[in-house]
């Protein structure tokens, strides 16, 4: 299983459905960051991960 059908499947379990998701891949091309988002993921991070930029994302995530 792959990082975007643990996403779907996340997001299909209604105890599970609202836990953040941040993707953190190599794979920065268009054709990934739709798959992404297909998947359901609420933010996305090419690597090398950029700290600050990450935390900030983690932050608005979690603020709720």
């Amino acid at each position: 299983m792959d990082g975007w059908e643990a996403s779907r499947r996340i997001r299909a379990n209604p105890e599970t459905a609202r836990i953040p998701i941040i993707a953190l891949t190599a794979h920065a091309l268009t054709e990934d960051v739709s798959k992404a988002v297909d998947s359901g993921i609420d933010a996305y991070e090419t690597k090398p991960v950029v700290y600050t930029r990450l935390m900030r994302k983690i932050a608005a995530l979690v603020k709720d």
